[in-house]
């Protein structure tokens, strides 16, 4: 169960408002893979903490800089890194940039899909 000292912190949401509520995040952390790079989709920064990696997530961290990827073990790491990360008085900025690099360098999925729908059923 929940630590009674953080119960006052619960988030009292609609899962369905969840990619709201993490767009307008300034740092996402947590286990969850997933979460993580969507959070980066949006072009908010992440903290991944997970013994297990991702493919996708490391790109994130290595090519974009916007997932960091952290075992259980360096949660001592994870506190410092957040504190010196919100510290940064351009972090927001550097976040947007590194958001706009990533959203340049890979192709809008939805837009690939109609696309290649059209050219089946027009052709």
């Amino acid at each position: 169960g929940l630590p009674e000292e953080l119960k006052k912190r619960v988030l009292k949401a609609s899962i369905e408002d969840i990619h709201h509520i993490i767009g307008f995040a300034r740092l996402v952390i947590g286990e969850s893979a997933t979460m993580a790079s969507e959070a980066a989709v949006l072009g908010v920064k992440a903290f991944f903490i997970s013994d297990t990696k991702r493919g996708y997530t490391i790109e994130q961290q290595n090519k974009y800089n916007l997932v960091k990827n952290y075992s259980n073990k360096e949660l001592p790491q994870v506190l410092r890194d957040i504190e010196t990360e919100l510290s940064d008085n351009i972090f927001l900025k550097k976040t947007q940039e590194s958001h706009e690099k990533m959203l340049s360098e890979k192709i809008n999925t939805t837009q690939y899909m109609i696309d290649e729908i059209e050219k089946r059923i027009l052709t």
